[in-house]
């Protein structure tokens, strides 16, 4: 796994969450992410675990306002995964 595959893969998450909140998404987009994702990151990659999530949640979902704030859940997930992570968390005489 790149760091582009990782990358095409949020980029496709990001385009999924923010259908999913304009209510235009459609089952064959959902798929195709789940598809992409095990394929280029594995299924035990963090990322693809949570399209999967995403998309067993939506199958379960009954309503419009469960699926948006579906998909902006998703959305924050894959905001917070490109969040960079502070050099030295795992000292101790800074962090306790």
């Amino acid at each position: 796994m790149t760091y582009d595959q990782i990358v095409a893969v949020k980029f496709d998450a990001f385009a999924v969450a923010m259908q999913a909140k304009a209510g235009g998404l459609q089952q064959l987009d959902i798929d195709a992410l789940v598809t992409k994702s095990e394929q280029l990151l594995g299924s035990a990659h963090r990322l693809s675990l949570a399209i999967t999530h995403f998309a067993t949640m939506w199958d379960v979902a009954q309503s419009d306002p469960q699926r948006v704030s579906l998909g902006d859940e998703l959305l924050t997930f894959v905001q917070a995964l490109n969040m960079p992570e502070p050099p030295g968390q795992d000292r101790r005489d800074l962090h306790g």
